[in-house]
């Protein structure tokens, strides 16, 4: 539930004529706590203590749940994950292309972001 004190402050952009902001399932951290968010996902992106998989997973949800950018979020959180695999030794090369995978799963992939949002699981 969006509190009256952030109103007029969202970083949010309705590209569809019938959504309203109260009526979003999603809204992005206020602009004024963007660099605390950014700042805490920096931090957990060089966490080890998580097995890889677990860790790739909930750092795309960190910065798609933070939504920093207008445009191109999605873009760069699928990005993240493949550089992640990289960096985590898993995927040897930038080989993987998971828009086509997300895309052809987008409901299911929006329901369960929601629900790490709503229930942490």
């Amino acid at each position: 539930m969006l509190h009256r004190e952030h109103l007029g402050t969202v970083r949010i952009r309705l590209d569809h004529q019938d959504i309203q902001l109260h009526t979003a399932k999603f809204v992005p951290p206020p602009p004024d706590h963007l660099m605390d968010c950014l700042g805490a996902f920096e931090k957990f992106l060089y966490d080890r203590s998580l097995p890889p998989l677990i860790h790739i997973a909930l750092c795309h949800y960190q910065f798609e749940a933070i939504h920093p950018f207008l445009d191109g979020n999605g873009r760069i959180g699928r990005l993240l994950i493949t550089l992640l695999l990289i960096e985590h030794k898993i995927l040897p090369s930038p080989l993987l292309y998971l828009s086509a995978f997300f895309e052809a799963t987008r409901d299911e992939y929006y329901k369960q972001l929601y629900n790490v949002s709503l229930k942490g699981t």
